[in-house]
């Protein structure tokens, strides 16, 4: 709750200001400055972890493993509690872990990954990403890691599953030279093929080109960052159906509107593991004489407000009901975890 609270108040202050199609800088500024003291406050944290150690591969992998499944129990509960017969997908984030990854050469790792629920024709493929992790780039004479090494890394997609030998040029997708502290590859159009098509799985060989030494240290550690979200003909469906839960930028009455986290922008990639980022969503507008009240008593403050002629305060626009998330992150004493927050992404909004 210390997280809603923290933005509670800038909810208020901010729905009171009618007009406004987005936020300012200045009001975008204070809005992540709130989540950050907020996701801190939950967690225990005074700030960021001082340092950390990256867990060995197996241990990233079962921590990965684990909140994977994790989010599917919150999906699943979440869907239960709606009362659907399949969990229905506003906005969401899945990390693919591969079924395993094979060292097939010096500096080449072919992935094999598997589709999920998630990963359907019905759904908007939103962003895909290929992160590298683990202790595999060169190293210096004391063991420490070189510090913002160029790596350069070329992605190929493996079309015939049951080849062996590496593909050629033809197999390429891209080629990328990255910063070492951020092994990040946006490989959204590949992704979109593979989910739009009926191909089980998908392949991809990594292939370091400059890096790396000839021996390498260990096998990359590859997870496939995914988000989703329903097709625009889906949302007007579910508009005319519950308009509370309308998303509605530009308006001036109450609504949800969107507000995207980037903890790579706010700079907490280094110990935030997952998910990169999350669309927070937020409630904005104003809140006229009996405009989607909350309770009796929300009717009774805006008849009040009239009567007082604004002496006294109207309802404000606050969430109704949030939807859950989970983050990936090293804890106060370095070690990898992961915490659930259940009041973090709201899902519609009314007059409080």
């Amino acid at each position: 709750m210390r997280l809603l609270s923290c933005v509670l108040l800038l909810a208020c202050c901010f729905s009171r200001v009618a007009g406004r199609p987005h936020l300012s800088q200045g009001e975008r500024s204070l809005w992540l400055e709130a989540v950050k003291k907020g996701i801190l406050e939950s967690l225990g944290m005074d700030g960021p972890p001082a340092s950390h150690v990256k867990p060995r591969q197996e241990e990233l992998r079962r921590m990965y493993f684990l909140y994977e499944r994790e989010l599917q129990e919150l999906r699943r509960n979440h869907s239960q509690a709606a009362g659907t017969q399949r969990p229905t997908v506003n906005r969401a984030s899945t990390v693919l872990l591969p079924a395993q990854v094979q060292y097939l050469e010096t500096q080449r790792f072919r992935a094999i990954f598997h589709k999920t629920h998630l990963i359907r024709k019905e759904l908007i493929l939103v962003q895909a990403k290929l992160k590298l992790c683990g202790h595999f780039l060169d190293k210096h004479r004391s063991g420490q890691p070189v510090p913002r090494q160029e790596v350069q890394v070329k992605i190929h997609q493996i079309i015939n599953k049951t080849a062996q030998e590496p593909l050629k040029n033809d197999g390429l997708v891209l080629t990328k030279v990255l910063d070492s502290n951020s092994l990040t590859l946006d490989i959204h159009p590949t992704v979109e093929i593979w989910r739009a098509s009926m191909e089980e799985p998908l392949v991809l060989e990594v292939e370091f080109v400059t890096g790396r030494e000839k021996h390498p240290e260990g096998t990359p550690e590859l997870v496939l960052e995914m988000e989703v979200t329903e097709p625009v003909l889906e949302k007007r469906r579910k508009r005319r159906r519950a308009p509370v839960k309308d998303d509605c930028e530009g308006e001036d009455r109450c609504c949800r509107k969107s507000l995207s986290v980037s903890f790579k922008d706010i700079g907490w990639s280094d110990w935030v593991v997952a998910p990169e980022g999350y669309t927070m969503y937020f409630c904005d507008g104003s809140c006229p004489s009996n405009y989607r009240p909350a309770s009796m008593h929300t009717q009774v403050k805006s008849r009040l407000h009239r009567m007082t002629k604004g002496a006294t305060p109207r309802p404000c626009c606050v969430p109704a009901s949030y939807e859950p998330m989970v983050i990936m992150h090293y804890d106060s004493q370095g070690k990898l975890t992961f915490t659930t927050f259940n009041d973090m992404i709201v899902s519609s909004c009314h007059c409080a």
